[in-house]
């Protein structure tokens, strides 16, 4: 005549980690506070900003914390911030559509309106590459054209994330689970974007963070 039940509650901070050179060590500083889930950071492109979801919304912070701004005041869940090259601009997904907003503020404007998947990155100042809904591979979808094409040609190799150009925009660094002769191999790939040719640099469950300049 009764039921017991369990209740889970999680949550989740951010914090800054900044390392010192002559000490050898790692200094952190907690930049939330608070009970509910702070996710999906990403650092602006001159390394003062922050962006991150928080209660279902994008928001933005100063590096150290301060100057927190709400973005989007959407009743869907907002996720995958990404900022563009410029840092003007967050592209964002919000039931399934790529949107963008001011870094400052506003009222965000759609993107695209095809089935857009789980993560979205902002690499070239007219160019996002995002995951559709279901699909492996990257579609780049064009700011200025309008158009979208796929990164690789055969569409069904396997799950890619975290695409990195390279300093010369030649190259494009990936964490891939890929399928080589009938066996998945994840880690680190190099792909072409002259002639669509792939290189294993890392085999690992390894993300690529950032090239050297």
């Amino acid at each position: 005549k009764k039921f017991c039940y369990t209740k889970y509650n999680s949550s989740s901070n951010l914090w800054y980690f900044n390392y010192d050179e002559k000490k050898k060590l790692f200094k952190s500083k907690k930049l939330t506070e608070g009970t509910s889930i702070f996710e999906m950071p990403v650092i602006s492109p001159d390394g003062k900003g922050i962006a991150y979801v928080n209660k279902g919304n994008i928001s933005k912070m100063s590096i150290n914390g301060d100057s927190i701004k709400q973005l989007t005041f959407s009743n869907s869940y907002c996720s995958s911030p990404s900022w563009s090259p410029n840092g003007k601009e967050i592209a964002f997904l919000s039931e399934s559509r790529l949107f963008k907003v001011s870094s400052e503020g506003g009222t965000p404007s759609l993107i695209t309106d095809y089935d857009v998947g789980g993560t979205a990155y902002w690499v070239t100042d007219a160019q996002i590459y995002y995951h559709k809904l279901g699909n492996r591979n990257f579609y780049i979808y064009n700011l200025v054209t309008k158009e979208k094409k796929l990164l690789v040609q055969n569409d069904s190799v396997g799950w890619m994330f975290n695409p990195q150009l390279s300093p010369d925009s030649l190259k494009l660094a990936v964490q891939w689970t890929r399928k080589i002769d009938d066996n998945l191999t994840t880690g680190v790939w190099l792909i072409s974007l002259k002639d669509s040719s792939q290189k294993l640099l890392l085999k690992d469950f390894i993300f690529p963070l950032e090239w050297s300049k």
